[in-house]
């Protein structure tokens, strides 16, 4: 028993150790939510309908990585070139959330954001507190767009320039996040089905630019790239957010 707690230990280190990468830094991943809500006005209609309003916690599940052996992988996906993501690989990631995070995997982050948007379903239809659950949706979701954590890792000087490249200039003391609003499209998402197609097609238009960033010797995003992919998160975002109470209120009744 001893062994096998010392053999997760270590396990746990090296996981940790070797998956030490933030994808955007902390105030991009808060403007991301913040620019759902579009105004204050819209934020106060947010929080009367009973809908998600802790913008601030989207930061919080980089914090988790640091003392769980089960989140880092949960970040990311190192797709290869050309490497298709079926509803199959998408179903056998969300099983896998919650396990040990393995050195040698390549993540599991369309997994964590159908299995986080379950549990906040699960838990609003019972009336529960259900908002840790959909920060970190919102989080995902975030990383989701962010091009570097769709690709094959490539080095973490390349992946921290890319991380940070609009964190200086973005204010998250305002509900006004036009820079990202600009890049955002309205759509509906009527299903469990629908959330995961569109997903899909957000993680591969993310992939095809994180291999566009390498080819060209390994630049970093300009920021109306980085803001047109944090526009298409926070569009995604915004729509789960939606399908997500219609859901709950149905199972509710």
């Amino acid at each position: 028993e001893m062994l096998k707690k010392i053999s997760l230990f270590l396990i746990c280190g090296l996981v940790l150790f070797s998956n030490a990468v933030n994808a955007w830094h902390d105030k991009t991943h808060i403007a991301l939510g913040l620019a759902i809500y579009g105004s204050e006005a819209g934020f106060r209609q947010a929080e009367k309908r009973g809908e998600f309003s802790a913008y601030y916690d989207l930061a919080a599940p980089d914090l988790a990585k640091i003392r769980s052996c089960n989140e880092a992988c949960n970040h990311y996906y190192n797709k290869g070139r050309g490497e298709p993501i079926t509803k199959e690989l998408v179903a056998r990631q969300t099983i896998q959330v919650g396990q040990v995070c393995r050195e040698a995997e390549k993540g599991r982050l369309y997994g964590a954001i159908v299995e986080s948007l379950r549990k906040y379903i699960e838990i609003k239809a019972k009336g529960g507190f259900a908002d840790y659950y959909m920060a970190y949706v919102g989080h995902y979701a975030g990383d989701l767009v962010m091009p570097l954590h769709n690709t094959e890792f490539s080095d973490m000087k390349h992946h921290s320039a890319n991380d940070a490249v609009v964190e200086k200039e973005i204010n998250i003391t305002t509900f006004n996040q036009a820079q990202i609003a600009a890049y955002m499209k309205e759509y509906t998402l009527n299903s469990e089905d629908e959330v995961i197609a569109k997903m899909i097609e957000l993680a591969n238009e993310s992939s095809m630019l994180g291999y566009k960033l390498l080819d060209e010797n390994g630049r970093t995003m300009t920021a109306e790239e980085a803001y047109a992919q944090l526009g298409a998160g926070a569009s995604f975002f915004k729509a789960v957010q939606a399908y997500a109470q219609k859901a709950a209120h149905l199972r509710d009744n």
